[in-house]
């Protein structure tokens, strides 16, 4: 089993980011320096913006994010809204983290809460 957490942007968010930019605050900055550069941005305190958002039926990291893309619903659990798998998601595996990369995954180690 894999799971997926993702950054969610609410609505407060996107009016932010339309009238300040992507440093209107360090959850929106974070979420933009991420999905733009994956971990070379990476900073172990923007964990405290991911939400779980998905269990996949999988082991393997690939065929977590081609799941999360495609969308068999058979092998993907929605636990709240989410978006296509992209740059800047955190998969974790077996208790490691792994920050879905501009090419494939880098993992980032264990942190706490996130199994």
């Amino acid at each position: 089993m894999i799971t997926i957490y993702q950054i969610h942007l609410s609505d407060s968010d996107i009016i932010a980011i339309n009238a300040r930019g992507w440093d209107a605050s360090p959850k929106v900055n974070a979420y933009s320096k991420l999905s733009n550069f994956g971990h070379d941005k990476w900073k172990p305190e923007y964990m405290q913006y991911f939400e779980l958002t998905y269990d996949v039926d999988t082991d393997d990291l690939d065929k977590a994010f081609e799941y999360t893309n495609l969308w068999e619903n058979d092998r993907v659990r929605r636990i709240t809204r989410g978006h296509s798998s992209s740059v800047g998601d955190i998969f974790v595996k077996d208790g490691d983290c792994y920050i879905v990369d501009r090419f494939g995954f880098t993992n980032i180690g264990k942190f706490e809460g996130f199994n």
